[in-house]
């Protein structure tokens, strides 16, 4: 009835299960009770404070000592201890409650703000200024940065979002902290320890680890700290050093789930996929409900291969978090080693819809839709990206590796310059810019980009790959055989390893190895086009047309260069005999883009062939145009097979004035060379030729050619039968070099 009655009087607020008197009433009252007696008030507010006390251990006794202010009811608790206490013997209970404040901001400004509020009631109940001041200057301090609720960070127990600002926040009451409050030691490390926490939130990572050196120094047995400065340290990517505190970490604090799970994760970054799951496995069977080492561990399983046990991990990841962003991008990656894309990207929807502010997220289903083939939709994920996070290293090399892909080389250009300005020691960045070089005919900048990649990565396969392909645009080929060798050891089933092998071979002349790299190349990749195209072109070193000809069926359905594929169709034809598939199948050539003087040999070939001989010179003329050299020696010919050898000879000495200067791949000047000794019956300039041509390792098309010619030569009017006859010796010898080589070369 009484307790009724009381919360019934206008001056009494009902707090629940207890009652207060407003401050109007509560104020006189208490004041009333301090100056009667100032001992009954110190006994009484101590025998409170020791009740509390006894509450608060009974609530203790099943928590672990990171759980403690974590608890709702313990900190009330103590809170309301620390305020009888403060009543008490403010002298005594001060430096006592300040080192709890220490606390308290590890579990962010709500929690800490509700402490200094205890400093500030009890300092003006018990008229204690300096108590009431401490109280008034913490909330002041934490005042100045927004609240932040509760703890959003596992493992150190920080919230998100923490400030730079000295004078704000967590940070700023922890500096008050250190400067006035006389903490000792461990209360000095464990406060230098949180401001390294808030700083590396804030990104300020130098000075985050300025503060955790401090917090060692004071005590260097604070395993939080080693902790706090691994993380830093792996947040500037220094993954080694790292894992050196971590280590140190779990031996001060072993079978510490969050030490181990975070160790585990800096393992499997580095590739250390035994380490990592080791590590990994201690975390999950320590902590069960630790979601995010269930999701690193499966990463890392994903990583060796082991995708259905992978995508359990991440199912249990996301069964214990079901708004884990990050194992829900990891997830879309396994579906997409299982080929499953609708589950994929319904992955990566959910993640962006849960992190719309999170730029990597998006940056990630860029990616996802880049690898897919859909560059335009990857670029509006970019744009976002970067309009979240303006100095996103990654979302602008992803971007320029799309805008690239889609032909805007000089935008791609931009970004990835825009990205390794950001980062420059990015490797990623670095091989998709030499790729890009690469396109827009930059080769030394291509190996110079390539260089720097292998230097920061000498074990990536990837990045030895890109720098032995460029080495091959640059014709240095027994320096990219050497790469490409290398890259192979390490990861035997790069396809673009072994086909730019295969190419590198080629250009070496072991024809044979190329071929055998290149079958292996296409086996693996049946889809890829360059591949394809390059075994086009051995095959027709070792005499096998027909064989090229199936593949250049193939090639038309897959490739890119589809005017390439019909102009070496072209070519085939001719020397199989088939002038009018040749014709057809140049017309299309040039219908799809093929740039003159390309195919215009071929065309008056096939024009001089069907004895259309006004035609050809009229080729020959426009050839003449583009690159007279060649010009002349297609008018040579013409003039050869229609007037006669005598009529030509003019011409042909014409052809060889120019010839000098006709810049040519390595070989095929001495075959136009031999071409125009034969034209003008130079007999001796021409076995000079052939005896070089003939011998060593040579190129069946290019034999196959040389006969070719010559055997056009051989059927013109006019001439001696003495010039027949001697014509006639040299064709049958580069006929037998080439049956031999495709000989050779026969399956």
């Amino acid at each position: 009835m009484l307790f009724a009655w009381l919360r019934e009087l206008p001056f009494v607020s009902d707090r629940g299960d207890r009652v207060q008197y407003h401050d109007v009433v509560r104020d006189p009252m208490l004041r009333l009770q301090r100056r009667r007696s100032p001992r009954r008030w110190a006994e009484q507010h101590t025998w409170l404070a020791d009740t509390f006390a006894g509450w608060r251990a009974e609530v203790e006794g099943p928590l672990s000592a990171d759980e403690l202010w974590a608890t709702e009811e313990w900190r009330e608790l103590r809170f309301a201890e620390s305020y009888h206490l403060l009543c008490a013997s403010p002298r005594t209970a001060l430096p006592l409650v300040l080192r709890d404040v220490v606390d308290a901001c590890d579990h962010g400004e709500v929690v800490a703000r509700r402490l200094a509020r205890v400093l500030v009631e009890a300092g003006d109940d018990n008229e204690a200024l300096k108590v009431r001041s401490w109280g008034h200057d913490l909330l002041e301090a934490l005042a100045d940065s927004g609240e932040r609720g509760e703890r959003g960070e596992r493992g150190e127990g920080g919230g998100g979002g923490g400030r730079e600002n000295e004078t704000g926040g967590v940070l700023g009451a922890l500096a008050l902290l250190l400067g006035r409050a006389g903490l000792d030691a461990r209360g000095q490390a464990v406060a230098r320890m949180l401001r390294g926490r808030e700083l590396r939130l804030s990104g300020a990572y130098e000075r985050a680890l300025g503060e955790y050196e401090q917090a060692l120094a004071l005590d260097p047995e604070l395993e939080r700290a080693y902790y706090g400065r691994g993380v830093t340290r792996a947040e500037q990517r220094d993954y080694a050093a790292a894992i050196t505190d971590l280590d140190r970490a779990d031996e001060l604090a072993p079978d510490t789930a969050r030490v181990l799970f975070v160790r585990g994760d800096y393992h499997r970054i580095l590739g250390h996929h035994e380490e990592a799951v080791r590590d990994l496995d201690r975390a999950v069977a320590l902590g069960p409900d630790l979601a995010g080492a269930w999701a690193s561990r499966g990463v890392t399983r994903h990583g060796t291969g082991d995708i259905e046990q992978a995508l359990a991990d991440l199912d249990r990841a996301l069964e214990l978090d079901p708004e884990h962003v990050w194992a829900l991008v990891r997830r879309a990656r396994v579906h997409r080693s299982r080929e499953e894309h609708d589950r994929q990207f319904a992955d990566l929807d959910r993640a962006v819809a849960l992190g719309p502010e999170l730029a990597w997220v998006s940056c990630q289903r860029g990616d996802a839709l880049r690898v897919a083939g859909r560059d335009t939709e990857a670029l509006a994920d970019y744009d976002r990206a970067l309009e979240l996070d303006p100095a996103y290293a990654s979302a602008y090399a992803s971007r320029g590796v799309s805008r690239s892909r889609l032909g805007r080389h000089e935008g791609g250009l931009a970004d990835l310059d825009r990205a390794l300005a950001l980062h420059p020691a990015y490797p990623w960045a670095l091989v998709q810019r030499s790729v890009v070089h690469r396109k827009t005919d930059e080769y030394e900048a291509s190996y110079e980009d390539a260089d720097r990649a292998v230097e920061l990565e000498p074990e990536s396969a990837w990045a030895l790959w890109n720098r032995g392909e460029a080495l091959r645009c640059l014709g240095r080929f027994e320096e990219a055989r050497v790469d490409l060798d290398r890259a192979l050891s390490l990861f035997p089933g790069s396809v673009w390893a072994v086909g730019c092998r295969g190419a590198v071979l080629h250009e070496l002349r072991l024809y044979g190895e190329a071929l055998d790299d290149l079958d292996r190349a296409v086996t693996l990749d049946p889809d890829g086009a360059w591949h394809l195209m390059r075994r086009i072109m051995t095959l027709l070193a070792v005499g096998r047309p027909e064989d090229a000809r199936t593949d250049l069926d193939r090639y038309l359905v897959i490739g890119d260069d589809l005017a390439w594929a019909h102009h070496t169709l072209a070519q085939i034809h001719l020397l199989d005999g088939r002038t009018e598939d040749a014709a057809a199948a140049l017309a299309e050539a040039a219908r799809l883009g093929l740039v003159e003087p390309a195919g215009l040999e071929e065309l008056a070939r096939t024009q001089r062939r069907a004895g259309e001989w006004r035609a050809a010179r009229e080729t020959a003329d426009r050839m003449r145009a583009l690159h007279e050299a060649g010009g002349v020696f297609c008018l040579a010919l013409a003039v050869a097979g229609e007037r006669g050898q005598d009529a030509a000879r003019p011409v042909w000495r014409e052809a060889y004035r120019l010839a000098s200067g006709w810049e040519l791949a390595e070989g095929a000047s001495g075959f136009l060379h031999a071409v125009i000794a034969a034209g003008l019956g130079d007999w001796a300039d021409l076995d000079e030729h052939l005896a070089g041509l003939l011998t060593g390792p040579r190129e069946w098309v290019d034999v196959a050619w040389l006969a070719d010619l010559l055997d056009e030569l051989a059927l013109a009017p006019g001439g001696s039968p003495e010039e027949a006859e001697r014509l006639a010796v040299r064709l049958a010898r580069v006929r037998e070099a080439r049956e031999a080589i495709s000989g050779r070369y026969a399956r």
